[in-house]
């Protein structure tokens, strides 16, 4: 009976020090993953096509070349990339080579080469409206709302600048950024998103709507802040989406980052 209790005593011990083990490689693998995506974009780092495409045959790296036009033009398509992709979609793009995925990474590069060459003839002068809006709004919030807007109340004021920093100006600027191609490689993880969403989607908007026109008592910073996320949702559900979806897989420092990188990809001074 004893002898039973021990072995018993032993295998859970056992399954617990493998769980843990497990545990700990899946977060050196994820450590090791962190620290090659914060290198800028790793294999795009190089210059020359073989040394992106480390392991392939000469006829694969050929074939991918070929459908950015010429290795100059692969090499235009690597610096558009580190320069105006997202960190997740660099991320995504430096995993398919390492998986050593030919086709997606073909269609990734139709992709790129499709909003790079739309870049050639987007001009700063075309964003200048939105880039307006977005420098406008940060105002109102930064400097307008907690000062004057909210009559100096301490609580609200606090409530609105920390929502909007760490939340609705990543957002803003995403939304700023999504026809540009920032998320160009990260469409088909929101597409992956089912009815569920767009249903939970609806349910939102009705009750921010309901709150938004109704007498129902809350902190004007609140208010203030459920109706953006009202407008958000109006003018991009998918924004609202993946930004949450940011949050919940990676934190909100890569969050904060992403955002950062979005922003300095069509040229903001902050």
């Amino acid at each position: 009976m004893k002898s039973n209790k021990k072995n018993w005593i032993g295998s859970i011990l056992a399954r617990i020090v493998d769980a843990l083990a497990s545990y700990r490689d899946s977060l050196t693998r994820q450590f090791e993953e962190e620290k090659k995506a914060n290198l800028n974009g790793y294999y795009l780092d190089n210059v020359n096509s073989k040394d992106v495409y480390v392991g392939f045959s000469s006829v694969d790296i050929q074939s991918i070349v070929s459908l950015a036009g010429s290795e100059a033009e692969h090499k235009e398509i690597m610096s558009w990339a580190k320069e105006s992709l997202s960190r997740g979609s660099l991320r995504l793009f430096n995993r398919l080579i390492d998986s050593k995925s030919l086709d997606a990474i073909k269609n990734s590069i139709k992709i790129m080469r499709t909003y790079s060459i739309q870049k050639k003839y987007r001009t700063t002068f075309s964003l200048a409206p939105s880039i307006a809006i977005l420098y406008a709004l940060e105002i109102v919030y930064i400097l307008y709302f907690p000062f004057f807007g909210l009559q100096f109340n301490l609580i609200s004021s606090l409530l609105a600048l920390i929502i909007y920093i760490f939340f609705f100006r990543p957002v803003f600027t995403f939304l700023l950024t999504e026809d540009l191609g920032f998320f160009a490689l990260e469409v088909s993880k929101l597409q992956k998103r089912s009815k569920r969403t767009i249903r939970s989607i609806s349910i939102i908007l009705i009750l921010l709507l309901f709150t938004i026109i109704s007498k129902v008592y809350l902190l004007v910073a609140v208010k203030l802040l459920m109706a953006n996320l009202f407008l958000v949702l109006v003018l991009s559900p998918s924004i609202v989406i993946r930004s949450i979806s940011i949050l919940q897989e990676r934190g909100i420092a890569e969050f904060l980052h992403e955002a950062q990188k979005a922003r300095t990809s069509i040229g903001l001074m902050f």
